[in-house]
């Protein structure tokens, strides 16, 4: 079997916006044998022609504008040809050997989402995001050990498509609370939100970008998590409990 055969049920998807400081470096360390697609937030025909004349496994979608990180990533879900896809942040390094896992695993249990555990450049343990566990905290020596939990990070997340029927990240939201809101809908729907333990992922933070938008994004970060936040709770608990709970952000801010 070659190494593209081993990875025909899968996609990688990662949504950009100005990412070339950093994209480079997450593309290199998928390597050459998994399909690619970004999605460039903005019409940067240089950058779409430069990746794909280095590599050949990458096909770069420009949005044209903005569309925000669920848009785009329906986009590029959307656009892909396998069951499985694996949506990655540009700031995420990640090997083969840990696809490879998360590709098994997800087969094995058939998950609507999978996801590795995560170390982010301030944490020194791996850990499940929301739920900051330590792995020491469980049982990892058993690679077949099913670890279901209620949500998991958005910057790698493996889904597996035919469990959503085409509607995937809510368009609502433009930035920030995607994947809460897609765990919790398909918790919610009876499916289940799994941690692989044997694959890692590593999250630089904070470095999607080109640092010469710095100040722009940090305005933008603010003002979506706000309405994310709202939007998120007005859906679950109702217009009056979000109102309740954004209003200290919003005076704030």
């Amino acid at each position: 079997m070659d190494n593209f055969s081993k990875y025909k049920d899968l996609s990688i998807v990662i949504v950009t916006f100005y990412s070339e400081n950093i994209i480079y470096k997450c593309i290199e360390s998928i390597g050459k044998n998994i399909k690619i697609i970004i999605v460039e937030n903005s019409n940067n025909l240089e950058l779409k022609k430069d990746i794909e004349k280095k590599y050949s496994n990458v096909e770069v979608l420009l949005a044209g504008k903005n569309l925000g990180y669920g848009k785009a990533n329906n986009l590029g879900i959307k656009h892909s040809e396998t069951n499985f896809v694996l949506i990655l942040n540009p700031d995420t390094l990640i090997d083969p050997n840990n696809i490879e896992i998360l590709l098994e695993y997800a087969k094995n249990y058939e998950p609507s989402i999978l996801a590795p555990l995560i170390k982010d450049k301030n944490t020194q343990d791996w850990n499940f995001g929301y739920f900051n566990k330590n792995i020491n905290d469980i049982d990892v020596s058993n690679s077949e050990k099913s670890f279901e939990v209620d949500f998991v990070r958005g910057f790698a997340l493996l889904i597996n498509k035919n469990k959503f029927q085409e509607n995937f990240f809510d368009e609502n939201y433009f930035t920030y609370m995607e994947e809460l809101d897609l765990c919790m809908r398909v918790k919610r729907e009876g499916g289940k939100v799994l941690i692989c333990p044997k694959a890692k992922v590593s999250h630089l933070g904070a470095s999607s970008h080109n640092k010469n938008i710095n100040f722009e994004m940090e305005l933008s970060r603010n003002w979506h998590w706000m309405w994310s936040t709202f939007n998120y709770h007005k859906k679950y608990k109702g217009f009056f409990i979000s109102f309740l709970i954004v209003f200290p952000k919003l005076i704030s801010a």
